[in-house]
């Protein structure tokens, strides 16, 4: 079984025992600024109860299960997202039970950034020389989902967490490479 399916069967498994909703159709793309798409709305919607810069693991799951239930989100976006939460980590938790000394300590209420996690990983894969698109499409999946969150009503944005991202990954490639 290669990792990719290993991560997805354990997503699979973790997603299961959390009882979500199905979709109400068939996942789509979404974007924050498309005022007329219904799915963009039902993501603002969700959005505007989650922070992502201050999110808990319990959270996460929380929002993945909604976006998962509402239908507008890619399943892939979505399967990422999951493994961030709280029902993924206590299933890593349990299979780590089985390997002593493998003590992980993991409080599923404590708030995390969850970009500056993403980003961490996706440098993390640069300097292992790791492939890195499906961290750059988790980032933008997540700038996404903030920016649909900070969006007004009408949809549109102020600056955007794309923005701010690239700033916050130039800050720490400065800060690499000069340590």
């Amino acid at each position: 079984m290669t990792a990719t399916a290993s991560v997805a069967s354990a997503v699979a498994q973790a997603v299961g025992r959390s009882g979500a909703a199905e979709p109400q159709k068939p996942a789509a793309s979404f974007s924050p600024n498309d005022r007329s798409s219904d799915g963009s709305y039902r993501v603002r919607e969700i959005m505007a109860d989650y922070d992502l810069d201050a999110i808990s693991p319990r959270e996460v799951d929380e929002l993945a299960d909604r976006l998962h239930a509402s239908g507008a989100c890619d399943f892939k976006d979505l399967m990422k997202l999951w493994t961030m939460g709280e029902r993924f980590h206590s299933y890593l938790q349990d299979a780590m039970s089985e390997h002593p000394g493998a003590d992980i300590a993991f409080d599923g209420t404590r708030k995390c950034n969850l970009r500056a996690i993403a980003d961490a990983q996706l440098n993390f894969a640069r300097r292992s020389g790791d492939p890195t698109e499906a961290w750059e499409e988790f980032i933008s999946f997540i700038d996404e989902l903030q920016d649909a969150g900070r969006a007004a009503p009408d949809g549109t944005l102020g600056a955007s967490s794309a923005q701010r991202g690239r700033l916050v990954e130039a800050a720490i490639q400065n800060s690499a490479g000069t340590a």
